[in-house]
């Protein structure tokens, strides 16, 4: 609707919004059908932020997870003032901005955890954490348990898991 709409006001904005949707289409039929397709359209909520700017949303948070994302930075994909953005992003999401970013950093380093056998310190700063520790806190208030934990209950990646068996022994002189 937003390159129907620029497509008689400003050709240029028309092409940028068909070029994002020609990148977006590959992300959307690839996912499995037995999983929630992350960029579907979602339904408008009163108040609430209209779907092309949820998945604009979506898709800048998920593209700069790695990176700092400010609120100010995704008001601006949405076309919108910080603070109404604010407002229609609890909205449409449930949620703050900041938590929502932190959700997805913890939703990313779960899956970084089972397919991988990265450090956590590594796991950390590649889901935008600033250390290992930090990563742990948060990590352990959103899932109630340390990541190195809940690796071991999920039978992640357990190439990166060390028992005791695998340390060396030390002589005893």
């Amino acid at each position: 609707m937003q390159a129907r709409h620029a497509l008689a006001t400003d050709p240029a904005d028309a092409e940028r919004c068909i070029a994002v949707a020609v990148r977006l289409l590959p992300q959307i039929d690839a996912a499995p059908a037995s999983e929630p397709k992350a960029f579907a359209a979602p339904v408008m909520q009163r108040g609430g932020l209209a779907p092309w700017q949820v998945l604009r949303i979506k898709a800048l948070v998920e593209a700069r997870l790695a990176g700092r994302i400010s609120s100010a930075e995704m008001a601006a994909a949405a076309r919108l003032s910080p603070s109404h953005f604010s407002r229609a992003f609890r909205i449409s999401f449930g949620d703050a901005p900041k938590a929502y970013v932190n959700r997805r950093r913890i939703a990313r380093s779960k899956t970084m955890m089972l397919e991988s056998g990265d450090s956590l310190a590594a796991i950390a700063l590649a889901c935008g954490l600033s250390d290992q520790a930090h990563f742990c806190r948060m990590f352990r208030r959103f899932e109630g348990m340390s990541p190195s934990v809940w690796r071991r209950l999920s039978g992640g990646a357990s190439e990166a898991m060390e028992t005791e068996a695998d340390w060396p022994t030390a002589a005893v002189g």
